[in-house]
């Protein structure tokens, strides 16, 4: 699974348990991502390494604070999406679903298939209807 793959689907899944508040910090990102290599899920060009406090993943704070530039996340620590940061996240794992490694993580990490395809619904009617 691709890097920013990964990511986006940690963040769904914080999202979700978070029931739409603040996602938490970095260091909840990485557990996410922990849990997914834990299952044999491949999450690669994502490197973890120890830091101050717990592990530290470059590419993590690279992915939040390029949404964050773009202005998809309002603040950084603790994480909160916008609600376009939360359509782009769940658009781009939509465009990955046909990967098996992403529906075996959304399993994983609890994340529902509904969850990731709803926005893309609401998308098709916004465009049928016009």
């Amino acid at each position: 699974m691709r890097p920013e793959t990964a990511i986006s689907l940690a963040m769904l899944a914080l999202y979700h348990e978070r029931e739409g508040k603040d996602l938490g910090f970095r260091e909840d990102v990485i557990a996410k991502l922990r849990m997914l290599r834990s299952h044999q899920i491949s999450v690669a060009g994502v490197r973890l390494r120890p830091g101050i406090g717990g592990e530290y993943s470059d590419e993590v704070s690279d992915f939040v604070g390029r949404l964050a530039i773009a202005g998809y996340v309002v603040q950084e620590s603790p994480i909160k999406l916008t609600a376009k940061g939360v359509r782009l996240i769940k658009q781009h794992l939509n465009e990955n679903l046909t990967d098996p490694e992403v529906t075996k993580g959304a399993e994983v990490l609890a994340v529902p298939l509904e969850a990731i395809r709803e926005e893309s619904l609401d998308e098709q009617k916004a465009t049928t209807a016009h």
